[in-house]
């Protein structure tokens, strides 16, 4: 059975006092921690929220307007934020293991220390994100936009990064081994002595 197949609709009442709870809950432990998990919330407007610890996992976030939100230690994994608005969004140490990012704009996000295994962040623009130590071993980033990226550290083991736009992308320390780069544009990037011999 596919996990999308399953999506409980969030009314915009009961979403409001989802994320009340979930504010009590990080800030002193009144409230209840936010479980959006299988929630369909395509198109939602949660721009600057405070979703860290948040379960989303399974949650359609197609086209969702997450920019600046606060989604720390979230789980996301396996949720489809395909086209999503997550600029200058907090990720960090993020579960997105087999997300779906394909054309999301994640320009300036912090990526740091996801964990991003088997995601699907083709086409998607992440122009100056912070995917310092993150965990991209089998990803797919074919044609995405990452300009200027911190790749410090990432796990880019049998990742794909066909037509890659890595103008200027820091990716010194970074594990390359069995990564496809082909057809990647490396203009400017920083890469280790060793890869480059």
């Amino acid at each position: 059975m596919n996990s999308y197949e399953i999506e409980r609709h969030v009314k915009t009442e009961e979403l409001k006092a989802i994320l009340q709870s979930h504010k009590a809950w990080l800030e002193d432990g009144s409230g209840k921690k936010a479980d959006l998990s299988h929630a369909n919330l395509s198109g939602a407007k949660l721009s600057g929220v405070n979703l860290s610890e948040a379960d989303l996992s399974f949650a359609n976030l197609v086209l969702a307007d997450l920019s600046g939100a606060n989604l720390r230690f979230a789980d996301l994994s396996e949720a489809n934020l395909s086209g999503a608005y997550v600029g200058l969004a907090d990720l960090g140490g993020d579960d997105l293991i087999e997300t779906n990012l394909r054309g999301a704009n994640l320009r300036g996000a912090n990526l740091s220390g996801a964990n991003l295994i088997f995601a699907d962040l083709s086409g998607a623009n992440l122009r100056f994100a912070d995917l310092r130590d993150a965990n991209l071993r089998s990803a797919r980033l074919n044609g995405a936009y990452l300009l200027k990226a911190d790749l410090r550290g990432a796990e880019l083991k049998d990742a794909e990064l066909r037509k890659t736009n890595l103008l200027k992308a820091d990716l010194r320390g970074a594990e390359l081994h069995d990564t496809d780069l082909s057809e990647a544009y490396l203009g400017g990037t920083y890469l280790d002595e060793d890869y480059l011999n």
